[in-house]
């Protein structure tokens, strides 16, 4: 079994810096995760027109909250994740919004 150690640079022991390995650490931000590690957000059947409404939805907006940012009418909206909802068998806003979260978005 290996031990390792995680320090700045310079904090290296002497003896021990000839065996340093370059390491970065960079901040995601939640939006980011998905693309950074190749997560497909394209799921058949989604039109992207629905994307935007998606994130959102994802994030466990309600409907009121989505159309206001969407700039679409709240029934609009409900139609719309109503339709969702049926395509992928799913009985909820909750089930939607876990399916999306498990897909990237």
């Amino acid at each position: 079994m290996n031990s390792w150690i995680l320090c700045r640079p310079e904090e290296v022991p002497h003896h021990l810096r000839g065996r340093g390995i370059p390491l970065v650490l960079v901040p995601l931000l939640p939006d980011e995760l998905g693309e950074t590690l190749g997560l497909n957000r394209v799921i058949p059947g989604i039109d992207s027109e629905d994307e935007p409404l998606l994130a959102l939805a994802a994030r466990g907006r309600n409907p009121s909250v989505i159309a206001r940012e969407l700039n679409l009418s709240v029934r609009t909206v409900q139609r719309r994740l109503v339709r969702l909802c049926r395509r992928f068998d799913l009985e909820s806003r909750a089930e939607l919004a876990a399916f999306l979260a498990e897909r990237g978005f």
